[in-house]
C-alpha cells in the first residue's frame, strides 16, 4: 500500500489539582510515666491530662506542617508511528523506542507489536504536544523522520464504540486509519461517495473505517485512500486497535512490553 503502511503483516485530571494538604494540628499526650523526683527520692506519677489524679500532667501539642503538595494526573495516550519496520527500510527497535518514550519523562510506556504501537502515560494532556515531542525525540536519537498519531485512551475507545462495521468486525479484515487532523469536507464526501466494492469505507472526523472483503494484499482499496489522504495517516488492523485499547485502559503494569 503505496504511502500508507499497515500492520496486517504483523498480525496483530491534567488538573494541576492541588490538594493543598493543610497543615496538621495534633494534640498528642503523654502516656503515664513513672519517674524518680530526685530531691525526694520518691516515685512520682505523671497522669494523663483530664485525669485528676497525680500531681503532674503533660501536654505535648504537635504542629507538623505539611508542605504543600501538587497532584499531578496522568494522562494514557496510544502513540502510532507511521511508516516504520516496513520490509528493511526504517527499522527501529521496540526497545530503543520505548527508551525514547522514557527518557521524554512518560511513564507506563509499553509497545505492541513492531509496527510503532507504543502506550505512554504523561501530565501533558494534549495529543498534539506528545505528537510533537516523540517526533522531535525520535528524530533527535535515531536520525529519521517519523509521523506520529497520538489518541488519548478515551478517543481511543470511542473509535472502537463507533465501529460502524460492527458486523464485519473479523480483526484482518476490517482496518482504521487514523489521522493526526480531521478530514477536509470535499475528502470525506469522495470516500463516502465512491464505490470500492467488494470492498467497504466508512469515513469518520479523524479516522478512516476500511472493510477489507477478501484482505488488504491485492486490494487497490488502500492505494486509492491513500491517494486522498493527508501523509500523516497511519493504519492499523482491528486486532491491534482492540489490544492497544485494553492496554491503554488496564492498570499500569499489566502488559508485558512487546519486543
Amino acid at each position: 500500500m503505496a504511502g500508507l503502511e499497515t500492520t496486517a503483516q504483523n498480525s496483530m485530571a491534567s488538573h494541576l489539582g492541588t490538594a493543598a494538604r493543610p497543615s496538621i494540628l495534633m494534640t498528642a499526650t503523654s502516656p503515664a510515666v513513672t519517674r524518680t523526683d530526685r530531691s525526694r527520692g520518691s516515685p512520682v506519677r505523671a497522669s494523663m491530662p483530664g485525669r485528676s489524679s497525680g500531681p503532674e500532667r503533660r501536654t505535648l501539642t504537635l504542629r507538623q506542617h505539611m508542605p504543600q503538595a501538587t497532584l499531578v494526573e496522568s494522562t494514557t495516550f496510544v502513540t502510532l508511528l507511521r511508516g516504520i519496520n516496513v520490509g528493511q527500510a526504517r527499522q527501529v527497535a521496540m526497545a530503543d523506542l520505548r527508551a525514547i518514550a522514557e527518557g521524554l519523562g512518560y511513564g507506563d510506556v509499553r509497545t505492541l507489536l513492531r509496527s510503532g504501537n507504543l502506550v505512554v502515560s504523561t501530565a501533558e494532556p494534549d495529543p498534539a504536544q506528545v505528537a510533537g515531542e516523540l517526533e522531535r525525540a525520535i528524530k533527535a536519537s535515531l536520525g529519521m523522520t517519523v509521523g506520529v498519531v497520538v489518541r488519548r485512551a478515551d478517543e481511543m475507545d470511542a473509535v472502537v464504540r463507533a465501529n460502524p462495521m460492527a458486523g464485519m468486525a473479523v480483526g484482518s479484515r476490517l482496518h482504521v486509519v487514523f489521522l493526526a487532523e480531521p478530514l477536509a469536507d470535499d475528502v470525506r464526501a469522495w470516500l463516502a461517495s465512491e464505490d470500492f466494492t467488494p470492498d467497504s469505507v466508512s469515513p469518520a472526523e479523524r479516522e478512516v473505517y476500511v472493510w477489507y472483503e477478501h484482505g488488504m494484499s491485492g486490494s487497490s482499496t488502500a492505494d486509492r485512500i491513500s491517494r486522498r489522504l493527508p501523509r500523516n495517516a497511519t493504519d492499523r488492523n482491528w486486532n491491534t486497535v482492540t489490544k492497544l485499547l485494553a492496554m491503554a485502559t488496564e492498570q499500569p503494569g499489566g502488559t508485558s512490553p512487546g519486543p
